[in-house]
């Protein structure tokens, strides 16, 4: 994984090694956000595993970005699955 790889040539820095744990978790938190960005479903057992297994906190996380970034979005959780929609501003506010 390139987040190990990374990880490694960081700790072996004296500057970066202390950041190895932040730089892990927000380049989890990012890809799970691009994921969001462009699919409208997101697996929690595939995706619990950048949050240590845990699906609650996945969960959390993902219906919290959804609520802090797009407008009236509508979000669902079935089985393992968190399915969402949401308006798209950008577009709504494009000048033609």
């Amino acid at each position: 994984m390139l987040i190990q790889k990374c990880g490694d040539l960081m700790k072996s820095d004296y500057f970066l090694c202390d950041y190895y744990e932040l730089f892990a978790t927000k380049c989890k938190e990012l890809s799970i956000e691009n994921h969001i960005h462009l699919n409208t479903q997101i697996d929690t057992k595939f995706f619990s595993k950048f949050f240590a297994g845990d699906s609650n906190r996945l969960k959390i996380f993902v219906e919290n970005f959804i609520l802090m970034n797009y407008s009236q979005p509508e979000i669902q959780v079935k089985d393992d699955v968190i399915y969402y929609k949401f308006k798209d501003t950008a577009k709504e506010n494009q000048v033609i």
